[in-house]
């Protein structure tokens, strides 16, 4: 199995079998570099001569003609009692069939012609026809996370924002009226909200006043900037929110729950948990972890305000025994919101640290490349890290020694056009490479050293 974030060493196009992923029918060694993997001699053999087996002949003749979009996933009732890692096996394989078909069918370019050329305008528009709802293809840029955000996430953070300019206030009232602690919590929480909401705002202003000469590769990193200070905030809050309701535990004040504040709290809940609803759609949609911070915090918020109204409501109405419930809400509310709050922070801490990608998408990514053209020989390097919130691909091919110059531009540049058509590619480069059979070479200033 390809360790996270990078693969080494080299396949062969007929090494990528078309049924079983692409570590079935491999011969897997580990050396200093990392895993590389080399075809037996057998299937070679039976590949050159043409002969053997109908695998070997299906893997040959792959390279021109891959059948993805025929691939045939695994039933859940043939794994679903077997083992744990059987099973995840198994779902991992059917993920990765989805993922390539779909990504086909939305794009349906020639995967392996004789004459690779970079897409013209023309089958640009193609592209676009058959995508759907994928973002628009040039022949310059074919899957843009640079260009202004779409209009939907926009709404979203200004709707969110919004809103919580207008809980805030409602809320001020309800706790002047009420005097929980529970709601000034959840008031708190609205104030946190509104701040927060405000960097995330900022944030999207400034990713769409892109500078190409200043941010050559765009602005799509201060997004995850903008979510970890988010949840930087969050955390130092809620650790103060924890402290004053451990305080009045010892105070025992009275509380009063009117109708007036009821009603408020009560709106609060549904219009938050229309906005964790949207917001969550948004997200799913356009992949952006603003919609999708927002949607979280929604989210926390419908919980938080439903404790903490339960809470406040039993310290109201059984003051003798249920007294210690309105502070012991807010403790809970707080603690809650610390623990999810240092997940999502860590989540925007590997998009900023370019954390490498997951084995499944190295798969991905190696399949793609291995049937782009019928001339490519061998696939030397995958390597994919998080570049922000999407990855940043590094792919090295093996041509012909006699190929022309613009054979292997054409096919190179073509093959990068198409890993930037994945919805988790922001930016792929192709090196051409003659041979593959060599030690890795590392620089040091001004020395070359070699492995």
């Amino acid at each position: 199995m390809p360790t996270t974030g990078a693969v080494a060493g080299a396949v062969t196009v007929a090494d990528v079998p078309p049924a079983v992923g692409l570590t079935s029918g491999l011969v897997q060694r580990r050396t200093a570099r990392s895993f590389s993997f080399q075809a037996s001699d057998d299937s070679n053999d039976n590949n050159n001569s043409g002969n053997g087996n109908p695998n070997s002949s299906q893997n040959a003749s792959s390279a021109s003609s891959p059948d993805v979009l025929t691939w045939q996933k695994v039933e859940p009732q043939l794994y679903q009692r077997k083992h744990k890692r059987i099973r995840r096996f198994y779902k991992a394989q059917n993920l990765l069939i989805d993922r390539l078909q779909t990504f086909y069918r939305s794009f349906p370019l020639s995967l392996a012609s004789s004459e690779a050329v970079p897409l013209t305008d023309d089958e640009a528009v193609h592209a676009n026809a058959n995508a759907g709802d994928n973002e628009p293809t040039t022949n310059n840029n074919i899957h843009n996370h640079n260009q202004t955000q779409p209009t939907a996430v926009g709404m979203a953070l200004y709707a969110s924002f919004a809103l919580n300019v207008l809980l805030l206030i409602v809320k001020i009232m309800a706790s002047v009226l009420s005097g929980s602690m529970s709601v000034i919590a959840s008031a708190a929480d609205s104030l946190l909200d509104l701040v927060s909401g405000t960097v995330l705002v900022v944030t999207h202003r400034l990713m769409n006043k892109s500078d190409q000469f200043r941010y050559p590769q765009g602005k799509t990193r201060m997004e995850p900037v903008g979510v970890f200070a988010f949840a930087i905030i969050m955390l130092l809050s809620s650790l103060q929110i924890m402290i004053e309701a451990i305080r009045r535990l010892f105070d025992n004040p009275d509380i009063d729950m009117g109708p007036l504040t009821l009603t408020i709290l009560g709106f609060t809940i549904i219009s938050k948990a229309f906005m964790a609803w949207y917001c969550r759609r948004v997200a799913d949609v356009y992949q952006s972890s603003a919609a999708e911070a927002y949607a979280d915090d929604h989210r926390n918020d419908v919980l938080t305000n439903a404790v903490g109204v339960g809470a406040a409501l039993a310290a109201y109405y059984v003051p003798s025994k249920l007294w210690f419930l309105d502070s012991t809400g807010a403790i809970c509310i707080a603690i809650y919101i610390i623990v999810n709050w240092l997940q999502t922070g860590r989540e925007q801490l590997h998009f900023l640290t370019g954390r490498g990608a997951s084995p499944m998408l190295l798969q991905e990514l190696t399949y793609i490349a291995a049937h782009h053209d019928e001339r490519i020989k061998y696939v030397d390097t995958v390597r994919a890290y998080h570049f922000g919130v999407h990855y940043l691909v590094e792919v090295d091919i093996v041509l012909p020694e006699d190929m022309t110059l613009r054979e292997s531009h054409d096919i190179g540049e073509s093959l990068q056009h198409r890993l930037e058509q994945l919805e988790d590619v922001e930016r792929a480069f192709v090196h051409n490479d003659y041979e593959w059979d060599h030690s890795p070479v590392v620089f040091q200033g001004t020395r070359i050293i070699r492995k």
